[in-house]
């Protein structure tokens, strides 16, 4: 610290473990695992429940009213009158 022209009695430094476990690892080719998409007005219970399900069988699980332009993805869902529907497996 003096050869840098500070005075200080201490210094410390922080590793964020769970990057360095990302470190080593390959890049995935997809944003996320599955998409669950719905329509306005469902029953947000029942879509709750619908992506606690998909999150069991997949490890990611992105919900959203709209399928983001780009949005890489292994599965594509709806989720309509209470159901999901499986439309795309790029898996």
């Amino acid at each position: 610290m003096q050869k840098m022209g500070r005075s200080a009695r201490a210094i410390g430094f922080a590793v964020y473990l769970d990057q360095l476990e990302r470190f080593g690892a390959a890049a995935s080719e997809f944003d996320t695992d599955a998409v669950l998409v719905y329509a306005d007005g469902c029953d947000t219970a029942a879509l709750a429940s619908a992506a606690a399900v998909l999150r069991v069988e997949n490890q990611r699980v992105t919900v959203c009213k709209k399928l983001p332009e780009g949005l890489k993805y292994r599965k594509l869902y709806t989720f309509e009158n209470g159901e999901v529907k499986a439309l795309e497996n790029n898996a």
